[in-house]
């Protein structure tokens, strides 16, 4: 387990360990601001966090986003309480067990008997926020202690919705999270407030919106996250026992997919001794992303192609001709301003600049939603505000009126992933953007 390094007012961004995740060091930005001390994290909330070793004798160590708070960005505060509707109150330390015991004792000392504590949303808040209150006016200030609160499940919590329909206990759950959050007393202190939730829809908008709270968005593991963890499942044996792919192939190839997804995928393949072809990843992918998406996604292989219909590759040639220019090649650097998943063609908006000129709106069309997301393009990885790269081809209609439009071939994020973001069989020129074409 690496040296622990936990966020505090008395230190600064420039200590933070260079191994730290992009979403740890932007809440550890935002603390260190002292605009803010509450948060949300939503996204990939039920990933697993690499813990990289700090000698050449210890392995990586993988543990789940709240355990990565507690031992890691709130490792080195006096208490770190977690609370759901489920387990109720409790000190929570990873599996630190020393720590564990005193963080307990802390707290009994502080609000009695643990089996004493309420379980209820409202009277755990109300129970916290007299012994927050109590740490406030403790007229030592050495005897004040640092506190990281975890609240998973925050949608049970603060759920979204009208406040006049939502009843008296989240309403008063809502009005106590925003009384944290705008105390300037709590700001100078070391107490942080964490809520985690999958969707920042399912979050009340009054909370999500205040300028005194900030959001954090956990997003999917980028290629080189994906190659790590699969080298360290497969480090026990030799990887090409449990795939045919080696673990760089296998990373790329699994664009959209968790770390726990890979987990599932390696350790049914080192439990069943079955090694995973071309024919079962693409399965198992199917499969995972369509859980992912909550039923709300379905993945159906046509028994019949385009192929049988006459004129069909005539018709997809045209397709492209009709409206852009195979000899105007394009390379578009800009930022995301909207996209929309639409059919047939989603279509992705951004601001190119130019040294010397305004910014150009440009609209890339891409290939179908369904296209994009087995590709690997998600709404979280398209979002606006990215910073992208685009390789297509110009609309022969060039008076960008309103915009400019042109025919993605490939994308690059700003992690170096170049993934294609076309339609295959459009007619569009054989440039090596189509793994399919030959």
């Amino acid at each position: 387990m690496p040296e622990q390094f936990s966020p505090s007012r008395s230190n600064g961004s420039s200590a933070l360990p260079s191994w730290y995740p992009g979403w740890a060091r932007e809440l550890a930005d935002l603390y260190f601001s002292g605009t803010t001390c509450v948060f949300v994290l939503h996204g990939n909330i039920h990933d697993l966090v690499r813990c990289p070793a700090t000698t050449p004798e210890e392995e990586d160590t993988y543990t789940t986003l709240s355990e990565f708070l507690a031992t890691q960005v709130f490792g080195a505060w006096d208490l770190v309480v977690q609370y759901d509707l489920g387990r109720g109150l409790r000190p929570f330390a990873g599996g630190n067990s020393r720590r564990q015991q005193v963080m307990g004792q802390t707290l009994t000392s502080r609000l009695g008997e643990a089996g004493s504590w309420p379980r209820d949303p409202e009277n755990v808040l109300l129970l916290l926020d007299r012994f927050l209150e109590r740490n406030l006016l403790e007229p030592d200030t050495a005897q004040r202690k640092s506190v990281g609160l975890l609240f998973e499940y925050a949608a049970h919590l603060v759920p979204a919705g009208d406040l006049n329909l939502l009843g008296r206990g989240p309403g008063t759950n809502l009005v106590r999270f925003l009384g944290w959050a705008q105390n300037p007393y709590i700001k100078r202190v070391n107490i942080a407030f964490c809520l985690i939730a999958e969707k920042l829809s399912e979050i009340n908008s009054r909370l999500v919106q205040n300028p005194h709270v900030a959001t954090v968005e956990v997003p999917l593991p980028g290629k080189e996250e994906r190659e790590q963890f699969s080298r360290w499942i497969g480090r026990a044996q030799s990887f090409s026992q449990l795939t045919d792919f080696t673990p760089e192939q296998l990373a790329e190839r699994a664009n959209g997919l968790s770390l726990v997804n890979l987990n599932v995928l390696l350790s049914q393949a080192k439990h069943s001794a079955r090694r995973v072809d071309d024919r079962q990843f693409g399965e198992l992918k199917k499969t995972l992303i369509e859980r992912q998406c909550q039923n709300l996604l379905e993945f159906i292989e046509p028994s019949h192609t385009l192929d049988l219909v006459v004129g069909q590759q005539a018709a997809a040639h045209h397709a492209f001709a009709a409206e852009f220019d195979g000899n105007a090649p394009v390379l578009l650097k800009g930022r995301v301003t909207k996209v929309e998943w639409i059919n047939p063609h989603a279509w992705v908006h951004l601001d190119v600049v130019e040294a010397g000129k305004p910014a150009q709106e440009w609209m890339v069309e891409g290939g179908t939603p369904n296209t994009l997301l087995r590709g690997g393009i998600t709404r979280d990885s398209l979002k606006p505000g990215t910073d992208i790269i685009v390789r297509g081809y110009q609309a022969k209609d060039k008076r960008c009126m309103p915009a400019c439009k042109a025919n993605g071939r490939d994308v690059t994020f700003p992690d170096g992933r170049k993934v294609f973001m076309g339609s295959s069989g459009t007619g569009a020129p054989k440039d090596g953007s189509d793994a399919s074409e030959k």
